[in-house]
């Protein structure tokens, strides 16, 4: 099992409906066993339910999309292993833009 979490947990860009978010991989030498990627786990303020997307170990950036606009998400990220995760990185708070009226 991996103990260190990702550290430094960004927002990149933000849209009405999607986010971008990248992180710096867990330090050197806190891998106990072969990295399979990262686990990205977000949720809007009021829900109680998150969703995940999983990169691959070499990946530090995600797209979020299908997001609801005008709405703020909590963000965090963890290493994963065959065995399971490890722990998940300081969770950041973003919030997706106003909808456009055109």
């Amino acid at each position: 099992m991996l103990c260190a979490a990702p550290i430094n947990l960004r927002l990149v860009h933000r849209e009405s409906r999607s986010v971008i978010v990248e992180w710096d991989p867990i330090p050197e030498g806190s891998e106990n066993v072969v990295l399979n990627g990262y686990k990205v786990e977000y949720w809007a303020k009021r829900q109680n339910q998150s969703a995940v997307r999983e990169t691959s170990n070499d990946e530090y950036i995600a797209v979020l999309d299908g997001l609801s606009y005008n709405t703020v998400y909590t963000i965090r990220v963890a290493a994963f292993t065959s065995s399971g995760s490890g722990d998940f990185s300081e969770p950041i708070l973003v919030e997706t833009k106003m909808c456009k009226i055109k």
